[in-house]
């Protein structure tokens, strides 16, 4: 097994932990091992008890909030370009888009997560 007594330790530290059930714990502790032993006990503990995943709602949450804060800071600069005469037409027109389409994604994947 692993000479390192600080790699041994943490190992010792995740049997305690997936001795307590705290599966989410010895997973993170095994991500900062750079050990062959630790990607077999990561195996081992995903058969055990799989690693939880993102809920459809939760993803589209992400992505609205995501979106929104695009569109919003688009929207922002887009309105900004009025107080400034020197920045170009483009600038403009390419935060107006880019707002339009944050907005829309956020009011797609908002009504795709209410299903």
């Amino acid at each position: 097994m692993v000479q390192d007594p600080i790699v041994e330790a943490k190992f010792d530290a995740v049997q305690q932990l997936v001795d307590t059930r705290d599966y989410a714990g010895a997973r993170l502790i095994l991500k900062g091992i750079d050990d062959p032993t630790a990607r077999e006990w990561e195996r081992k503990i995903d058969a055990l008890h799989p690693p939880p995943k993102l809920s459809n709602w939760t993803a589209h949450l992400i992505i609205s909030v995501i979106a929104f804060a695009i569109g919003g800071v688009a929207l922002i600069v887009f309105f900004a370009t009025f107080f400034d005469w020197r920045i170009d037409y483009s600038v403009r027109s390419l935060a107006i888009v880019l707002a339009v389409a944050g907005f829309a994604v956020a009011f797609v994947t908002n009504k795709l997560g209410k299903r």
